[in-house]
C-alpha cells in the first residue's frame, strides 16, 4: 500500500513522553456538525449597500467555521516547548488528513541533536542523504519536507519507519 508521509518539526516540551509512532491524541477527535452553520455549510450574512439591506436581500456565503463542509474536527495541538522533534503522517496508517501526526525521532534539546540523529538514520544504502549540516539549515529554515520528499523519491520502497520508531 502507498503511504503519503509528511514531515515537519514541531516544538515540544522535553519529557513530553508521547509514544512515538502513536497518533497524538488531539489529533484524533471525530467530526461534527458545525454548530454555526447547523450542518449545511452556509450562513446567512447581512449585505453592507444600504440600499440592497432596505430591500431585506441577504446573502448565503460559506460559514467561516467550516469554510462551507458543514463539518468541524476539533484539535488540540502539541504543546509547545524548547525541543525538537520530527513529526510525521502516515494517511495510509491514520487514514485521515495530514495534520494528525505522531512523533518520529526523540525528543532534542537542540537543532544541531535532531540533524545528527536524521543524519544518522536517513540514509541511501548506508551513506547519508544529507549532512548534519545541511538538516540543521532545513530545521532553521522550515523546509524539512522539502528534503525529507528528495529522500522519498529516492526511496520509493522505504518503509523502515519501524526501525526508527525503536530506536
Amino acid at each position: 500500500m502507498s503511504s503519503n508521509k509528511n514531515v515537519i518539526v514541531k516544538r515540544v516540551p522535553i519529557g513530553l513522553e508521547w509514544n512515538r509512532g502513536e497518533v497524538w491524541f488531539g489529533y484524533r477527535f471525530s467530526e461534527h456538525h458545525c454548530e454555526c452553520c447547523m450542518g449545511i455549510g452556509s450562513v446567512n450574512w447581512e449585505l453592507k449597500n444600504p440600499t440592497e439591506r432596505q430591500r431585506g436581500v441577504k446573502s448565503r456565503r460559506d460559514c467561516p467555521i467550516c469554510q462551507g463542509k458543514g463539518k468541524v474536527q476539533p484539535v488540540i495541538d502539541v504543546p509547545k516547548g524548547n525541543g525538537y522533534q520530527l513529526w510525521v503522517t502516515d494517511n495510509y496508517k491514520t487514514g485521515v488528513d495530514e495534520k494528525h501526526y505522531y512523533p518520529l525521532s526523540p525528543e532534542f534539546e537542540t537543532a544541531f541533536d535532531l540533524a545528527e540523529w536524521m543524519a544518522k538514520n536517513f540514509t541511501i544504502n548506508d551513506d547519508p542523504l544529507a549532512s548534519e549540516q545541511a538538516w540543521y539549515d532545513a530545521i532553521q529554515d522550515n523546509t524539512v519536507d522539502l528534503v525529507y520528499g528528495l529522500y522519498m523519491a529516492t526511496n520509493e520502497h522505504f518503509n523502515d519507519f519501524d526501525r526508527l520508531l525503536k530506536q
